[in-house]
């Protein structure tokens, strides 16, 4: 149950950075062109700030609802990526593979796939690399290494 919790967060992290995104850009409409710097940087293939709250927000729910599960959130979306990557594969020869799913020339395919696919892979990284990086500094808050060295902390 926790694990599907740690699913709709990631989620629910993506629908919220896409609407900021989105917000952004129609307050600032520059910010949304291809020929600005950011707007290259904003758009895809990168997804920063989707991926900079999924991180936030793996680390922010690890600590609500720790679970080891959220540490291998990413095994749904790639699946979803290696389905949708297998099922392209004939129409391969119309369109690039990886730009369809990776690359900056994904004009064919309107970068749906790159939305809807390759984004909440990457987004699903940075959620479990923020609840290992949660994890761990609690770990190291709590000094639990120093209590699980058989050595003792006064050791060689």
């Amino acid at each position: 149950m926790k694990f599907f919790r740690h699913l709709f967060f990631l989620y629910a992290s993506l629908v919220a950075s896409f609407l900021a995104v989105g917000l952004v850009i129609l307050l600032i409409p520059p910010l949304g062109r291809v020929t600005n710097p950011f707007g290259r940087i904003l758009a895809e293939p990168f997804f920063p700030i989707q991926i900079l709250t999924a991180f936030f927000v793996g680390g922010f729910f690890y600590k609500k609802v720790p679970s080891r599960w959220s540490f291998a959130i990413w095994v749904v979306p790639l699946a979803f990526l290696l389905y949708s990557v297998w099922s392209y594969l004939p129409m391969a020869k119309y369109d690039l593979v990886w730009n369809t799913y990776f690359g900056a020339g994904c004009g064919g395919s309107e970068c749906l796939y790159e939305l809807l696919v390759t984004a909440p892979f990457y987004a699903s990284i940075a959620y479990s690399t923020g609840a290992v990086v949660s994890a761990v500094r609690h770990t190291l808050s709590d000094g639990s290494f120093a209590s699980n060295d058989p050595a003792g902390s006064d050791g060689p």
